[in-house]
């Protein structure tokens, strides 16, 4: 949920607006809440056991904490000012993770992301396109594959979002 707050400073939304497609990107801007979110988490597992509670993530961002908290087991709303930042969840988190995923399969198989010459992504709302595009181009900037979006109405595990092909040649 977006805040609509007479006091904000809109010169902070905005700068969060511009940075919200690389909120996921673990080495970038926001890594150092990537790296203490552990500790967040911890800090508040100690004090509440959360599956089954309702919790209110006010400032949440992107939603690092607030994804981190529902993987506990419990049901997370998130808040802030940043509408942009806010919907990253839905394209940039899974995104993310799905191109984590994706480059370990690759390093296992002895092959990288800048091996990869196709990627082909399936999602269930379009209306998401410009977020999944943003992430997808700041992975893929130097690399440029071929690159296909294309919406289904659900995909087989229904609480999927989106889901990424890749062909990659491996190089020697």
């Amino acid at each position: 949920h977006a805040m609509n707050i007479e006091n904000l400073d809109h010169d902070e939304v905005n700068k969060f607006d511009e940075l919200a497609a690389r909120w996921w990107d673990k080495d970038g801007e926001f890594k150092p809440l990537h790296q203490i979110n552990p500790l967040r988490v911890g800090f508040i597992k100690e004090r509440s056991a959360l599956e089954g509670k309702k919790v209110l993530d006010v400032g949440c961002g992107g939603g690092i904490l607030s994804q981190a908290l529902g993987e506990l087991g419990s049901e997370v709303i998130g808040i802030d000012a940043s509408e942009r930042t806010i919907g990253v969840r839905i394209g940039t988190s899974e995104i993310y993770r799905v191109i984590e995923k994706i480059d370990k399969i690759l390093n296992e198989a002895g092959s990288k992301l800048s091996d990869v010459i196709r990627t082909r992504m399936f999602v269930t709302d379009i209306n998401d396109w410009e977020k999944i595009a943003s992430v997808h181009g700041h992975i893929f900037n130097e690399i440029k594959p071929v690159s296909t979006l294309v919406e289904v109405s659900q995909l087989i595990d229904k609480e999927l979002l989106i889901e990424i092909e890749v062909s990659a040649i491996i190089q020697n």
